[in-house]
């Protein structure tokens, strides 16, 4: 059975090592044609791309070469009626139009009141006749003067010439007056000085326009060259692509030919790992065929040793299998706990714990930034408590298991030091951020602070008393 073991150890290991020289030689021609890969310029392959930009750039440049020929005609007659408004503005003596239509509206308001008191006068003039019609119908004639009415006819009949006289000197005031108006031409001066004011609105607005034209005639100019600055380097592109085009061309067989040996170094990979599979259970059937024939009595030997290591094994497995995690895990996932350990411990201690695996059992280390790595179980008290709440949070973080929401600590701190308190209080506010409940038991003082509820438990007269 040993000899069978034997020849297929031997075939598999001839076929391991031809797929092993396959790999070797694939992966050596990969490395060379990335290598020529590498030495081709990679901005000029994809020509497609720089021709299709190209002519999109060319197209823009004529639309922008477009907008500025009509943003300049706009330019150019939008300065032309700018300088019409300005010099018909410039013919227009607007202060003194404006002075004119003062003048005029002075005069219109003197006008209305001389027109005012005609009308005025002229009532009081009807008055008066009529009162001196009245007269001529007495027939007593002014003797009986001390009559009010004849009085009021009387006194008419001699203001009513004066006032007749007023009413003829303001008609010529009126006319005076009118024929200033009329000289003044108010119509026409308040036409001139709405068209003024009107044309200045036109004009302002027209420079507004103006202004707002060259700074889009100017960006139009900015968009114009940085697309020739594009087109050209664009073109150069093109350029050093013709220049290039039978390395590059290359390059698209060189990157299938590295696609390809890719794919096969994948392949032969796997190959490899099943072969070295295949091997390592062969390796370990021939150990144990070899072993049952040449180590027997040795393993009769040390079978009283292997019972001892397998009752602390046992126990260990029973103690992490059901609960925590298994032993084959912890073995396959060490760097990860161990990376999970440094993490707890990071800013805490000065020292580092880690896992080490020999194939047979779990080994626990510490190591200070001085000295070289040493079992923990050489360590003090203190960082054996701090290393074992570290480990045991590092399990509980990589486990697939529901994470319990209590977490108990049973006098944890009685083996630390003043060195190593603070890091230990500090462990328990990492705790207390990833459980729900934290139970701390102990009798130290200097831990009080580190919960957020007390329940002091001492004895009074013979009897446990709970004080929450």
């Amino acid at each position: 059975m040993l000899t069978d073991n034997e020849k297929e150890t031997a075939n598999q290991q001839t076929a391991c090592d031809q797929i092993k020289e396959d790999h070797s030689s694939k992966q050596w021609r990969q490395r060379e044609l990335e290598t020529l890969i590498e030495s081709i310029p990679a901005e000029v392959i994809d020509i497609t791309g720089v021709l299709a930009k190209i002519t999109n750039i060319k197209g823009k440049i004529e639309s922008t070469h477009t907008i500025g020929i009509e943003l300049k005609g706009k330019i150019v007659d939008r300065e032309a009626l700018e300088k019409k408004i300005t010099n018909f503005l410039l013919s227009l003596d607007i202060k003194k139009l404006k002075e004119t239509k003062e003048l005029a509206l002075e005069q219109e308001a003197a006008l209305r009141d001389i027109q005012d008191q005609i009308k005025s006068h002229e009532a009081l003039i009807e008055t008066q006749e009529r009162k001196t019609h009245l007269l001529k119908e007495v027939p007593c004639g002014p003797e009986f003067s001390h009559c009010k009415f004849i009085n009021d006819a009387y006194v008419a009949i001699e203001k009513l010439s004066i006032n007749k006289a007023s009413v003829e000197s303001l008609k010529e005031g009126e006319t005076e007056i009118a024929n200033k108006i009329k000289e003044l031409n108010p119509e026409e001066v308040k036409k001139y000085v709405k068209q003024y004011k009107q044309l200045s609105e036109k004009k302002a607005s027209t420079t507004i326009e103006i202004g707002e034209l060259k700074l889009e005639a100017e960006k139009n100019i900015n968009d114009a060259a940085l697309l020739e600055a594009d087109l050209q380097k664009q073109t150069e592109l093109e350029q050093t692509y013709e220049e290039n085009r039978e390395a590059i061309e290359n390059k698209e067989e060189l990157l299938k030919e590295d696609k390809e040996a890719t794919q096969e170094l994948q392949k032969l990979e796997a190959l490899k790992d099943a072969c070295e599979d295949s091997m390592q259970q062969l390796y370990k059937q021939h150990g144990s065929l070899e072993q049952q024939v040449q180590t027997l009595e040795d393993q009769r030997d040390e079978l009283t040793n292997f019972q001892e290591e397998y009752s602390a094994y046992d126990l260990f497995m029973r103690s992490m299998h059901s609960s925590g995690i298994s032993y084959d895990i912890i073995k396959r996932k060490l760097p990860v706990v161990n990376d999970e350990i440094a993490k707890v411990l990071a800013n805490l201690v000065s020292f580092e714990v880690f896992l080490e695996n020999d194939d047979k059992r779990l080994n626990i280390f510490i190591k200070h930034p001085q000295y070289d790595a040493r079992p923990l179980a050489m360590g003090s008290g203190a960082e054996k408590t701090i290393a074992s709440m570290a480990i045991r949070l590092a399990l509980l973080t990589v486990s697939n298991l529901p994470l319990g929401n209590i977490f108990i600590l049973d006098e944890p701190g009685t083996a630390l030091d003043e060195n190593n308190m603070e890091g230990f209080t500090h462990m328990l506010e990492m705790i207390k951020s990833r459980f729900k409940t934290v139970l701390l038991i102990s009798h130290l003082e200097s831990l009080k602070d580190c919960v957020d509820t007390q329940i002091v438990i001492d004895k009074r007269e013979g009897f446990a008393h709970v004080e929450i």
